[in-house]
Formats: structure tokens, C-alpha cells, sequence
């Protein structure tokens, strides 16, 4: 995708508020469709209607194999969860591994109920509880997206291999 369309589907999103998991997914889709460099993504789950989606997992795809310093980041609690549910997220995992990386949060991070996404250290989409299907996406604002980017380079330093992602095919 050229600066041009990127910067497009970057208009198309809408800074504000989105209610459902509709509105969620379509807004995950569209600031990963946009993403340059970076897409580091952290909760206690993920929704498997979103980040198990074909649509996600082709968009992801395209992403982090468009470059090579492409890469995509992801820190989850429910190990288990992720594994059991977002079967083609983990096989994207498995075959990208330099660019797509999954890991396991730090006990200190447990428990929170919050998800939020950060593109390219500067859009990002909050979503307060992951059980509420509401969400925040604030776009081409640093300074909103700054503490989240540091809570997860944080978490990332001290998070460990998911348990189960990597397993031996014989």
C-alpha cells in the first residue's frame, strides 16, 4: 500500500468513540491497514470475532510482510485463551515469527481488564474492558498514545514466550 492509501484509510477512520464489536473490529481493521512500522496490541484476551478474523489475519499479513522491519506485537494474559481460540492468529504467528510475536504478560500486568492497540506510536484504540464492547480510537496523537506505548515496552521487557506457541511438528 503507498503512503497515499495509507494515508487515506487513515482519514477514513474516525477519532471518537466505537460501540459494538462491529464498530471495534472495523476500527482494528482499518488502523492496521494503515500502519507503517509498528502495531504492538496488549489485553488479557483477544476476541477471537476480531483478531481470528480472515479479514484481520489478511490485513495482518499483508502488513508485516510488506517490509521487513515490519512487525507486530502482541502481549496477552490468557495463554491458553489466545491459543484455543485464535487458531489462525497462532499459525500467522508460527509462519512470521520474526515479524509477528506474541508473549506472555508479566504477573505484574495481570489481571487488568483493559485492550488497547497503538500504530506506529501514535493512533491508538483503548478499550476500557473487554467485556464491554466499547472503545476510544484516538488517531495521529502521540502524546494519547505515549503512556500505553511505554506500559507495553515495560510489560514487553519483562513479559516470557507464550506457553504453547511454539510447538515441535513431527
Amino acid at each position: 500500500m503507498t503512503k497515499k492509501n495509507k494515508a487515506a484509510v487513515t482519514n477514513d477512520l474516525e477519532s471518537g468513540q466505537c460501540n459494538g464489536r462491529d464498530a471495534i473490529q472495523q476500527a482494528v481493521l482499518k488502523i492496521t491497514r494503515a500502519t507503517e512500522r509498528e502495531c504492538i496490541i496488549m489485553g488479557p484476551v483477544l476476541d477471537p470475532r476480531i483478531f481470528n478474523h480472515s479479514e484481520f489475519i489478511e490485513v495482518l499479513t499483508a502488513f508485516v510482510t510488506q517490509h521487513p522491519r515490519n512487525i507486530t506485537k502482541i502481549i496477552v494474559e490468557n495463554s491458553n485463551q489466545v491459543i484455543n481460540e485464535n487458531g489462525r492468529l497462532i499459525t500467522l504467528c508460527r509462519r512470521l515469527s520474526e515479524n509477528l510475536r506474541i508473549r506472555a504478560m508479566p504477573e505484574e500486568y495481570q489481571g487488568q481488564s483493559d485492550l488497547f492497540l497503538v500504530a506506529d506510536n501514535e493512533t491508538l484504540l483503548f478499550q476500557k474492558s473487554i467485556s464491554s464492547p466499547v472503545a476510544i480510537v484516538t488517531k495521529t496523537d502521540k502524546t494519547v498514545a505515549a503512556p500505553y506505548k511505554r506500559r507495553f515496552d515495560y510489560a514487553w521487557q519483562h513479559s516470557i514466550p507464550m506457553p504453547g506457541l511454539r510447538t515441535l511438528g513431527l
